[in-house]
Order: C-alpha cells, then sequence, then structure tokens
C-alpha cells in the first residue's frame, strides 16, 4: 500500500505550477525599466518647468553672454602692441 505522504507529495507536484524563470526575469526587467523611465521623465520635467513633482521650485542661474568691451587704446599704447606683435 502506498503511503499517504507519498500520495500527498504526488498530488502536491502534479498541481503546482512551474516558475517560468524567463518570464520572472522579464517581468524584473520590465519593471526596472519602467521605473527607469518615470525617473528620466521627471529629471526632464525639471529641466522643462524648473518643478519638482511636488511642487518645490529649482533654482535658476541667468549669465549674460554679452562681448567683454575692448578697452579704449591711446596711440601709444597702440603702437607699443604693434611693435611688441601683439
Amino acid at each position: 500500500m502506498i503511503g499517504m505522504e507519498y500520495l500527498l507529495r504526488l498530488l502536491n507536484n502534479l498541481f503546482k505550477t512551474k516558475v517560468d524563470h524567463e518570464l520572472e526575469e522579464f517581468c524584473y526587467n520590465l519593471e526596472y525599466r519602467v521605473k527607469d523611465l518615470k525617473k528620466r521623465i521627471a529629471d526632464l520635467q525639471i529641466i522643462v518647468n524648473g518643478k519638482h513633482s511636488d511642487g518645490r521650485i529649482e533654482p535658476k542661474l541667468e549669465i549674460n553672454k554679452a562681448p567683454a568691451e575692448k578697452p579704449i587704446l591711446s596711440e601709444a599704447q597702440i603702437l607699443k602692441q604693434k611693435l611688441l606683435g601683439r
């Protein structure tokens, strides 16, 4: 006669679902990619709007890129630069 534990083990193995490791890895990679994409979208929103998702405002620094004015040179300074080859 077959033991009860053996029968329970057989039934458990019959109805037990097999673990699909490829599917689990795909789901894990998909979750990681979604989190990464959400992070990248949030970063771009900060750059474009200057605001974080919770309403904080990112400080901005504006730098004028106007060219520097050349100093007015006297005739003596112009002559000196020509002689020195500058």
